[in-house]
Parts: structure tokens; sequence; C-alpha cells
């Protein structure tokens, strides 16, 4: 395989014309161009292997990579600079397949790093900063890692998820994903976004369509998490952590480890692991289940369906009809309000009761 690299200023753009060769941009090398790009590979110019340890300054795209298969690291001492032009950015990769990882700094104007590809995988271990959006991934089964101590930041958006119907995208953060006063740190739209977060979140999460998941365990968010049109999912351990939907919008559902009150149009609230904690539903028919602790349950003005976990839990109905289930080797479990002719008990793997002072006893 070809090796090139590059020392010292370099005034032109280093054009990538032949696929499977390594080039390495050297700790001392500086590229510096106008209206055009610093690194470019052409269109179909596949499999490239590409290290930058030194400085790019344009106002085109810093890199821009029309293969597939490329392998991209970017290191510590990289700077990659695309800031001034129409579709300025750091990074612009149109090919499948890409595999790359960021150590260091990306400045883009309008992008930091925008993926149209599919099957990308992108990994930021260090800074990608950018006025409108800091990374957008837009092909499916892409994947992005926010590793601990990287942030991705932008006035606009911090990652923008391009998902279309049936597509599938992922969000896995460790450090910092960070937007503006007004702006959103995930925006996703009518794929399947799925974002695993235990580092930081500054801005709203927006989902919008599909059924998608945020998982916040470990983490922190500045904002809320608007699902949108799907069935979306929320997973948290802080009470603080909300999940926004309008009526209608499709089946969502809170999974909880800590006490939690289901917001406004959510349907189902989960309570997660084995701690004594509670779940309060809203005006809406709800879906209460309980944890492996000591649960109380309380539905709120719809008709509520409640599954008591292994603890002895207390369920409290509301005015409407009920539906109470219980399952063999659960605990010992009380109904507050139980209304005869109105609410409903369902067992499972019982012995058949012969009337309703067994199910009492």
């Amino acid at each position: 395989m070809a090796r090139h690299i590059f020392h010292g200023r370099i005034s032109e753009t280093i054009e990538i014309d032949t696929g499977g060769q390594t080039w390495h941009v050297a700790r001392d090398a500086r590229i510096s161009v106008e209206g055009t790009d610093g690194i470019h590979v052409l269109d179909g110019v596949d499999n490239s292997t590409i290290v930058v340890e030194g400085r790019i300054k344009t106002d085109d795209y810093g890199l821009y990579l029309g293969g597939s298969g490329d392998v991209v690291t970017i290191g510590k001492t990289a700077v990659i600079s695309g800031v001034g032009g129409s579709l300025y950015c750091g990074v612009w990769s149109n090919g499948n397949n890409l595999d790359f990882t960021n150590h260091g700094q990306i400045i883009g104007g309008l992008f930091g790093i925008f993926n149209a590809g599919f099957e990308q995988t992108i990994v930021n271990a260090g800074l990608v900063e950018a006025s409108d959006y800091g990374i957008a991934i837009q092909g499916d089964a892409s994947t992005l890692l926010n590793a601990s101590g990287a942030t991705i930041k932008s006035s606009g958006i911090g990652v923008k998820l391009i998902s279309r119907e049936g597509d599938r995208e992922t969000v896995t953060n460790h450090g910092l994903i960070k937007a503006g006063p007004q702006g959103m740190s995930i925006y996703g739209a009518d794929g399947t976004d799925i974002v695993y977060s235990d580092g930081r979140l500054v801005g709203d999460v927006v989902l919008a369509g599909g059924g998608d998941i945020l998982d916040l365990r470990g983490g922190t968010m500045k904002g809320s998490y608007f699902g949108g049109s799907g069935n979306d999912v929320l997973i948290t351990d802080s009470a603080r952590h909300r999940l926004v939907e309008t009526p209608n919008a499709g089946e969502d559902i809170v999974g909880s480890s800590v006490t939690y009150r289901l917001p406004e149009n959510v349907e189902t609230l989960i309570l997660i692991g084995h701690g004594d904690i509670d779940g309060f539903g809203n005006a809406v028919a709800n879906n209460l289940k309980g944890s492996g602790g000591d649960n109380r349950l309380e539905g709120g003005g719809g008709m509520d369906y409640f599954k008591s976990g292994k603890g002895d839990d207390v369920l409290v109905g509301g005015t409407e009809s009920d539906l109470f289930y219980f399952a063999k080797h659960h605990d010992d479990d009380t109904i507050i309000d139980f209304q005869t002719g109105l609410d409903v008990i369902k067992l499972v793997d019982w012995i058949p009761a012969q009337g309703f002072d067994d199910i009492m006893a």
C-alpha cells in the first residue's frame, strides 16, 4: 500500500484520486487554501486511510471525503478549520462505511462535521464546534460516540440526526453536547433515533417523528425531551427529566429508577430497579408498573392499568374503571380504593379463587 506523507507549508489542495492508499498530514504540516478544500477525496475513490496531525485552514471544506470505506484519524495536535464559504465545514463525507475518529479540534462555520453516507461510525474524543450544526448525520445505521471529556458544541444544534422513516441512528454521549441559549443539544427526524447519555446535554432534545429512545441514566440534561409523533421512550434516574408530548402523539413510556410523576399526554410509567419508589399517573389512561421494591402506584383521572411488582405495593386507582393485575409470587399488595362493579382484578398463574373473600385473604 502506497503511503504519502506531507510536511511544511502547503498552499494547494491535496487531491486523492487513487483508492486504497495512506495519506498522512504530519504534525509540522500547515495546509492553508482559499476557495477550495484542504484535502479532497474524489467521489468514488474508496478505502483511503487518512491521518491528520497538522493544521488545515480553508474557507470551504477542510476535509472532503467522496469515497466509501475510508478510515480517518484526526490526531490530538490537529486543527481542521473550514470557515467562511457557502457550505463551509470542517469535514464533509458523502461515502458509506466511514470509520472516523477525532482526537483534535474540528471547527466549521455551517457544520463541524457532516456525514451523508450510510453505516458511518463517528467517534469524537476531542472538540467539534460550529455556528449552526456541530455534527450532522444523515445515513441509516450510523453511530456517533462522544467520548468522556470530549465536546460537541454549536450556537444552533449540537447534533442533527437527519434520519428518514425506517432509518436507525444512534448517539452515545459520555462527554458534553452543548447548544446555544435558543438551540437544541440533539435534533432528530423521521427515523428511529436512539440516544444514550451519561454525560452532559445542554439544550433541549427534540427527536421528532419515529419511535425514539432517550436514556439519561447517569447523565444530566439542561432542557426537556420533546418526543414527537412516534412511540417515544425516556429512561431516567432523575425526576427532573421530563418527556414533553402533545395529545394523540403515539404511546409513550417513561422508565424511572426514582419516584416519578408522569407528564401530561404520556401514557406509561415503568418503575425499574429494586428501590422503594413511587409512581404517579396523569389525567389520561395510564399503564403503571411497579419495580422490585415496595411501591405506591397512583392513577389519575383515566381508566388505568396497574401491574404490581415483587414488593409490597400500594395501588390507588381513580374515579374511572381500573384494572389491577396480579401475578403469582408477588408479595402482599393493597388496593386502597377498589370500586365493586367498576374496577377489575386479574389474577395470572394463581390457584383459582372461589370468591372475592379468597382474594382478600
